[in-house]
């Protein structure tokens, strides 16, 4: 809100009467009937008018941007975030025929080395986003990404950095973490924080952090260099699977040994 136009409005406003005094009522001029009084009275109800009008004009602006704001919430996707493990890649796993794996130079070299039949018997940890509300795509999605890989008690320590452009509805978006050297079996992976920047179809920009070393995911929009916290909540540790995601048939065949690599 512009404080200093609104205190020059309600100036304004009030020298209006003194001018009407000075430079109407202090003088007649030619062609000018009424008595003074009648002249009062009817600036009175010019003013009163007036100020009705601009009541209703403000009320009109007003409810039309409660309006937008409503239908921006109401038009709002939400990005989810999820662990998820799974095999190279993501054989014997049921999604959508659109979703992606972002394919790492550690990702590449992993999967140079196993031959197509291991795919199936080898376990990737993966970073699942997916989202979710009315609008059916987000777009200028931008992830960027900190994770430690913890092996034989060393720690390194790799960021990444992900424009993916726009992400549909129902379509996964898979980041595997594999530790440089492209050794995923024997290595873990520890999830430092995740942004997530993107903007709904409504044209709203959002921001998604999920810090997990303080166990708290925030939400908020960026809205005239202002952020505005939309949520902030605890992440609470929790294992679970996804039995429907796994084709079982697939997986029935013979499975041939784990191999390191």
């Amino acid at each position: 809100m512009n404080w200093r136009r609104i205190t020059l409005g309600i100036c304004f406003v009030l020298i209006i009467p003194i001018a009407i005094n000075y430079g109407l009522l202090s003088w007649r001029g030619p062609g000018v009937h009424g008595s003074t009084g009648e002249w009062l009275g009817f600036f009175a109800n010019f003013l009163g008018v007036l100020g009705a009008v601009l009541i209703a004009l403000f009320q009109f602006r007003k409810q039309r941007e409660l309006d937008e704001q409503r239908e921006i919430e109401n038009n709002r996707s939400y990005v989810d975030i999820q662990e998820f493990r799974a095999t190279m890649m993501l054989v014997g796993v049921k999604t959508h025929e659109n979703s992606r794996i972002i394919s790492t130079n550690e990702f590449e070299k992993l999967k140079n080395k196993l031959h197509t039949e291991e795919y199936k018997s080898y376990q990737v940890p993966y970073l699942k986003i997916s989202h979710y509300g009315i609008a059916p795509v987000i777009t200028d999605c931008h992830i960027q990404l900190k994770v430690s890989f913890v092996m034989n008690d060393s720690e390194q320590i790799e960021t990444y950095d992900f424009f993916v452009g726009a992400m549909e509805k129902d379509i996964e978006l898979f980041i595997p973490l594999i530790p440089p050297g492209g050794k995923a079996n024997g290595t873990t992976a520890v999830k430092e924080y995740v942004k997530f920047d993107y903007v709904s179809l409504r044209g709203e920009q959002l921001t998604l952090i999920v810090d997990y070393k303080s166990n708290t995911e925030v939400l908020y929009t960026n809205r005239d260099s202002k952020q505005d916290l939309i949520y902030k909540s605890a992440l609470k540790s929790v294992n679970w699977v996804f039995p429907n995601k796994i084709d079982h048939i697939s997986l029935k065949t013979n499975k041939p040994e784990k191999k390191d690599v």
